[in-house]
């Protein structure tokens, strides 16, 4: 039944099979057509979007670079913070930053560094020599103000000796 019903439709619709291979010829070569347009429309697509990544990488980078420098000369280090809130004074500091950049070391590890200790001391002693040198400004600098039992400041037991003294 099923190879009598393929002779009725085939005597029914008669096609010719030259037309039907001649569409479909011409509907791939169409589809082709369109697909290769298209093709060539995703390639120019990725080519624009690879320009403009490569533009974005180069900005990026530029702004990477730049950006460091201008951090540093703005905010000062952690560390730096934290020796200067010690008390730290700024010509001492800039001893330390130098020996921890030519350390490559940190600025707290660099304060145990041995040039660092003799720039300390020689910062210090340099500040004791000019404090030592300056005259006070009401009198000599050589006289030292007395203690009395109304002096504040006193311990309990140097109170206790001067109270004897004055009434011995």
């Amino acid at each position: 039944m099923t190879q009598e019903y393929t002779e009725e439709q085939d005597s029914l619709n008669p096609v010719d099979e030259s037309e039907t291979s001649e569409n479909n010829q011409l509907e791939i070569e169409d589809r082709l057509s369109k697909l290769e347009a298209e093709i060539e429309k995703q390639r120019e697509i990725a080519e624009n979007q690879r320009i403009r990544a490569e533009k974005a990488e180069k900005k990026a980078k530029e702004v990477r670079v730049s950006a460091p420098k201008e951090e540093k000369q703005d905010t000062p280090d952690v560390d730096e913070r934290i020796l200067r809130a010690n008390g730290m004074p700024d010509e001492l500091l800039k001893e330390l930053k130098a020996i921890a950049n030519a350390r490559g070391i940190d600025l707290i590890s660099a304060q145990n560094d041995k040039l660092f200790k003799l720039a300390k001391e020689d910062f210090e002693r340099e500040a004791k020599q000019k404090e030592a040198s300056l005259g006070s400004s009401k009198g000599s600098g050589n006289s030292q103000a007395k203690k009395s039992v109304s002096s504040p400041g006193l311990s309990k037991e140097e109170h206790k000796a001067m109270w004897k003294q004055m009434n011995s």
